[in-house]
């Protein structure tokens, strides 16, 4: 049996710009992670949380306590860059877009290993710039997974209902699964890892090649983001900071 239903990404993005272009913007709802795992509490934004996602589809959950998505990317761009295992893409406006995917699955060993070392050069890596990334990213992908644990549980009771005792979801093999929590620690999670570059302002007219992220329909329930991480193109400018949204152009 599988259950493809997620799929979660964060961002490295390396800009050689200070700042974005103006741009009108949203902010979604903000519902506070404690706010989702304590039941009195829930009380108090459960409207909110239900109003949010039934009239715009997106809520922010904030407040995550020891989440630090910044010692997570700081150590991805070393290794996404020298690795054999990321992907690359070279975007309409010339930006070079890097790409780690992993996958946890139900049961035991559930959490799979976001880099693949298979040949001299990735052995390598193991023990030197991607050693720091996994084990970073390790804890990162833990943290995300109660969120979403928590998140597929309101979101469950709010759908269902109290007293309903029919199973949610039903397989062609029969087997059943009650509440969304179920669904989701049962079902295998697709996450992505991008690193963003444009590698010089002279190569950012638009040429052929696919946009970032076209129209499309994912086999999931639901998308989890994460806050990317500005660096500065100057390898000797070691400040960063994270992103200020997700921009749609």
């Amino acid at each position: 049996m599988k259950l493809s239903f997620f799929l979660f990404a964060s961002s490295f993005l390396l800009s050689s710009s200070p700042a974005a272009a103006a741009a009108a913007s949203f902010r979604p709802t903000q519902i506070p992670l404690d706010s989702l795992l304590d039941d009195q509490a829930f009380t108090q934004s459960q409207d909110s949380f239900w109003d949010a996602l039934s009239q715009v589809g997106m809520i922010s959950i904030t407040n995550i306590q020891g989440f630090d998505p910044k010692e997570s990317m700081k150590s991805l761009h070393p290794c996404i860059s020298s690795s054999s295992a990321s992907q690359t893409q070279v975007l309409q406006d010339g930006t070079h877009r890097l790409t780690f995917a992993a996958h946890t699955v139900p049961g035991p060993g559930g959490m799979q290993d976001t880099i693949i070392f298979n040949d001299e050069k990735d052995l390598e890596q193991e023990h030197g710039a991607c050693a720091l990334f996994s084990t970073k990213s390790l804890a990162f992908r833990v943290q995300v997974a109660v969120v979403m644990q928590a998140f597929s549980k309101r979101l469950g009771s709010l759908i269902r209902g109290e007293g309903n005792k029919k199973p949610l979801l039903t397989t062609l093999d029969g087997y059943s699964f009650d509440t969304l929590q179920d669904v989701v620690e049962n079902g295998e999670h697709l996450e992505h890892f991008h690193a963003y570059q444009l590698p010089g302002m002279q190569n950012s007219h638009k040429q052929e090649g696919p946009t970032t992220i076209d129209w499309h329909t994912d086999q999931g329930l639901f998308i989890v983001f994460t806050p990317g991480l500005m660096v500065s193109a100057d390898e000797e400018d070691s400040t960063t900071s994270l992103s200020g949204g997700f921009v749609i152009q």
